[in-house]
C-alpha cells in the first residue's frame, strides 16, 4: 500500500478528524430537524426495529435522571482527559488519538444539546425501547477505539 495513503499518515488523519467533525454537524442538524419535524416518541408508529422519532432524553444513558448542574461539569471533565489522549498519541498512535477526537466530539454534540435545550436530542429509536443520537455513536466508538488502540499499540510491546 502507498504509504501516501496509510492510516497513520498526517493526511489520513486530518481526514479522519474532518469526517468525525462532519457527523458531529450532521448530528446538531439532525436534532434541530428532531426537535421541530419528528412525531414525539409517544405519539409515533414504533412498530419496527428502526425508527425516527424524538425522544427527550433529561438525564444520561438510559435516562438516568442527574441534573445538568453535574453532568455539565463532568462532560467538561471527560472531554478534557479525551482531548489531551488525543494530543499525546497524536504522533505515535494516530488511530487512538482520532478515537479520542470522536468520543470529545459526540460528547461536546451532547453537552451542547443538554445546555441549549436541558435534555439531550436523541431520534434513533432501536428495537421500540433505545434511543440514540450520532453522538452517542461517535462516544461509543471512540471509546472503544481508544481502549482497542491502547491494547494494540505498537509502542507497548516488549
Amino acid at each position: 500500500m502507498n504509504s501516501r495513503f496509510a492510516l497513520s499518515s498526517p493526511a489520513m488523519g486530518r481526514l479522519g478528524g474532518a469526517i468525525i467533525f462532519a457527523i458531529g454537524l450532521t448530528d446538531a442538524a439532525f436534532k434541530y430537524y428532531a426537535i421541530h419535524n419528528l412525531p414525539d416518541e409517544r405519539t409515533a408508529d414504533l412498530q419496527s426495529v428502526l425508527a425516527f422519532a424524538l425522544h427527550r432524553n433529561p438525564g444520561i444513558a438510559f435516562d438516568i435522571p442527574i441534573p445538568l448542574v453535574i453532568v455539565l461539569p463532568i462532560t467538561a471533565v471527560i472531554c478534557l482527559a479525551f482531548t489531551q489522549i488525543a494530543y499525546k498519541h497524536r504522533s505515535d498512535n494516530p488511530r487512538q488519538a482520532l478515537a479520542a477526537f470522536a468520543a470529545v466530539i459526540g460528547a461536546l454534540g451532547n453537552g451542547f444539546d443538554r445546555l441549549i435545550n436541558g435534555f439531550t436530542t436523541d431520534y434513533i429509536i432501536l428495537f421500540q425501547t433505545s434511543a440514540i443520537n450520532l453522538s452517542d455513536v461517535l462516544i461509543l466508538l471512540g471509546i472503544l477505539g481508544v481502549l482497542w488502540y491502547d491494547k494494540h499499540n505498537p509502542s507497548h510491546a516488549n
